[in-house]
């Protein structure tokens, strides 16, 4: 088997400059536009459920750099406005709110379309709309000259970009938005809170969908090896999502029937009393 080479992090890139403060800028006015429209919705629905998983999306912050190692990306860091280092890889601030819109904002969707008795091919209607703006958003993103790269040979990649994110991240949204829909009472009152550390949980769980491209991208193997283990890694990941959908479509459809078509107290009463009127 013919190795290839090793590519190092590249840790001497610097940050651009004007590419970072414009993001800051978009991403955190579009975060704290969600958190305000999550207070709101909260405060009428008198629920904690969609704030918690805005919060759950924001300690995923935690998460990215432990996601960043395995899949090769290195955001840079010479001259960026860093929120802390791990894995002596520095995070910038831009990520913390990129989480609460990705993590956050996009599970809580799911789970009201869900609730509203969303059919399987809206979801991934749903789905598609998104991966799509998040594909266009992120590529002009990458590079050697813009704000983080994914490093080394990266099969399946447009420009800079690796397409193995949408899986990984999909996988790991559908799971803790179908959990959250599928089991209400298990999120009712003050258990919303539990959705605070479901999410991180459900983003590390979601990794595993990409097990197959980790294994060839961090190993010395050649070109044609790392094609399929990154191509085992995208069916893998889209057949979990599917089978994740199904799933939560048909168990959110059944919660929202089961409530619809359960009888009030009153309309039992109304009930027992034509029965006994017409006996």
């Amino acid at each position: 088997m013919i190795a290839i080479e090793r590519f190092p992090a590249p840790v001497d890139t610097p940050m651009n400059h004007d590419y970072e403060i414009a993001t800051m800028w978009v991403t955190g006015v579009l975060a704290a536009t969600v958190v305000v429209a999550a207070i709101v919705w909260a405060v009428r629905q008198r629920s904690l459920l969609i704030p918690a998983i805005l919060a759950g999306g924001a300690v995923c912050t935690l998460n990215e750099p432990i996601a960043d190692a395995p899949a090769r990306i290195y955001h840079f860091g010479p001259g960026s406005h860093h929120l802390y280092t791990m894995l002596d890889r520095p995070m910038p601030v831009w990520i913390f709110f990129a989480y609460i819109l990705f993590y956050g904002a996009l599970p809580a969707m799911i789970v009201l379309l869900l609730k509203r008795g969303a059919s399987y091919r809206q979801v991934w209607a749903g789905i598609g709309i998104v991966f799509i703006s998040n594909m266009l958003i992120e590529i002009p993103l990458t590079g050697p000259d813009k704000m983080y790269d994914y490093y080394g040979y990266q099969p399946f990649s447009i420009g800079n970009w690796s397409t193995m994110q949408l899986v990984n991240n999909g996988t790991a949204i559908l799971l803790a938005a179908g959990l959250i829909a599928c089991l209400p009472q298990a999120f009712a009152g003050w258990r919303a809170l539990l959705a605070v550390p479901l999410m991180p949980v459900a983003q590390v769980v979601g990794l595993a969908a990409g097990t197959p491209g980790y294994w060839v991208l961090n190993s010395d193997v050649n070109h044609l090896t790392m094609w399929i283990g990154v191509g085992a890694a995208l069916v893998l990941g889209a057949f979990v999502m599917d089978q994740e959908i199904r799933v939560m479509t048909r168990g959110a459809t059944g919660n929202v029937r089961s409530r619809v078509g359960a009888p009030t107290t009153e309309s039992r009463h109304r009930a027992t009393l034509e029965t006994v009127g017409a006996s």
